[in-house]
């Protein structure tokens, strides 16, 4: 890709860790995942406590707020368990964003995610991606409806 080239694939990087030196500098590590793939980072958004529910966290819901007005279409963050505890709960949140045409990537694999997917039936192999070792979904364009 050129150097003058637009980026094709708006994403939000999103980090959630209580201590701000590690938050910027997790944030800056996604960042360059994003962009080592061609994709343009639109927005970076933090919050402060991984025990708090993710639908109850600022930065989390203005993601999805940038998700459902298709601003975004992916969402890069460092560990899988900055967006939840357990795989399953990951492959749940993945599948959510799958069927809304958007993807996840966590750049920094915290559980074996990979093995558990890869053993899912409802998983379309063909939009299934690698991202530093942790699944990444995929589809054609942002979904419009992703709050519950």
């Amino acid at each position: 890709m050129a150097l003058d080239a637009p980026r094709c694939v708006p994403v939000a990087v999103y980090v959630c860790t209580g201590d701000p030196d590690a938050s910027e500098l997790l944030a800056d590590y996604s960042s360059e995942i994003a962009t080592a793939r061609d994709w343009n980072v639109v927005a970076t958004l933090r919050d402060v406590d991984r025990k708090a529910p993710l639908a109850s966290r600022p930065g989390w819901n203005r993601v999805l707020d940038l998700l459902s007005a298709k601003a975004v279409r992916g969402v890069v963050t460092f560990s899988v368990a900055m967006l939840s505890d357990d795989a399953d709960s990951y492959a749940s949140l993945c599948k959510l964003f799958q069927s809304r045409g958007a993807f996840v990537c966590a750049a920094h694999e915290t559980f074996n995610t990979a093995s558990m997917l890869s053993n899912e039936s409802a998983v379309d192999s063909t939009l299934l991606r690698t991202c530093k070792g942790t699944p990444v979904f995929s589809g054609s364009e942002a979904g419009t409806e992703l709050k519950p």
